[in-house]
């Protein structure tokens, strides 16, 4: 009887082992438009954006996601062609 608990104990051990190594922390939507927006990312992503028109206005968008006790954030930094910041 002692034996088996322990075999019982050892494979749920494994269980909680396997089913906790998960390699994949981004969150996948089911949002038909969820190309469309940002993704969720560990380290920041810098975004060129350029006026076709006017070639030399540019902005840089700096992208990357916080977590805190709501949930995970995305957030979008936007930047001036000569490195002022305009929003975040």
């Amino acid at each position: 009887m002692f034996n088996k608990f322990f075999r019982l104990l050892a494979f749920g051990l494994i269980l909680i082992a396997i089913s906790g190594c998960n390699d994949n922390d981004t969150l996948e939507s089911k949002h038909p438009y969820v190309q469309f927006f940002y993704p969720f990312n560990n380290e920041p992503k810098i975004y060129v954006y350029r006026d076709i028109i006017g070639g030399l206005d540019e902005q840089f968008h700096r992208v990357y996601s916080v977590k805190d006790h709501l949930g995970q954030h995305i957030v979008v930094e936007r930047y001036a062609s000569d490195g002022r910041i305009l929003e975040a």
